[in-house]
């Protein structure tokens, strides 16, 4: 391996991608770790300048001369999970939903560039992300405290396979359920996910909040099944804050001595 970094083709495109991600470079530092020798090293560094690559030199506070590019040819290399994606795409997702702030084309492409990575991994593990994914309003709770319980949930959801879960109902009663995932949803009191429940009878889709998942595993073995007319947007037909669940009947009463100006 040593051998192929003493090749100059290779030494320059190494020290290129270094310099143009902001790092920088004191050549006596490159030189033991290149395994060549310091001439070799400040030869590289002059056959860059004769590029387009805008290279300088300063002095560090303990007298080292160190090479660095101009900020503005700067390139950020950033590696993302398919975790790190899912949640920057909906993130940027929801910056849509706000006119006038200035940012809304720049978001606009960088939520293209995300999309277009995202469906790039999923292409290349032959994965479909129609209708997976869905933004609605900036979410408040911090999801990272249910990291690994998150994780497992959308492991389940891009590989279409079902989640087995335990949920605390609004009551506060934990119940086991096999879930065929069908969406992850983001709102602003947090992550949900949408999808049928083999533990309710009638086959409706339900919303699964995930701070009230308390254990959580995708059955690798067991496909999920989707409706193939399934439409997120359709069944979450709300923006002021209600989310479609099972019909509750509700028991009003009139009391005419709380506001004696009211009339029956």
């Amino acid at each position: 391996m040593v051998g192929l970094t003493n090749k100059k083709a290779v030494r320059l495109l190494r020290l290129q991608e270094r310099l143009i991600m902001g790092k920088e470079v004191y050549p006596p530092d490159l030189a033991r770790e290149l395994h060549v020798s310091l001439r070799s090293v400040q030869r590289d560094l002059a056959d860059l300048q004769k590029t387009d690559l805008a290279l300088r030199t300063h002095e560090t506070p303990d007298g080292r001369q160190v090479w660095s590019v101009m900020p503005s040819q700067r390139q950020f290399d950033v590696k993302m999970t398919t975790m790190d994606l899912v949640v920057a795409r909906l993130a940027l997702g929801m910056f849509h939903k706000y006119q006038g702030t200035g940012l809304e084309d720049f978001l606009a492409d960088l939520a293209e560039k995300v999309s277009s990575k995202l469906e790039s991994a999923a292409s290349n593990k032959k994965l479909n992300l129609t209708g997976k994914l869905m933004a609605r309003q900036p979410f408040t709770r911090d999801f990272t405290t249910s990291g690994e319980i998150f994780e497992e949930v959308l492991t389940g959801l891009i590989n279409g396979k079902k989640l087995e879960m335990d949920y605390a109902g609004l009551r506060g009663e934990t119940r086991r359920h096999i879930v065929h995932p069908y969406t992850l949803l983001a709102y602003k009191s947090g992550l949900y996910v949408i999808g049928r429940s083999e533990s309710v009878r009638d086959g409706l889709p339900r919303v699964f909040a995930i701070e009230r998942i308390s254990a959580c595993a995708h059955l690798r073995k067991e496909p999920a099944e989707v409706p193939p007319d399934w439409d997120p947007e359709a069944f979450v037909p709300f923006w002021g804050g209600l989310l479609p669940g099972k019909e509750q009947k509700v028991r009003l009463r009139f009391v005419p001595s709380a506001c004696p100006r009211t009339r029956a």
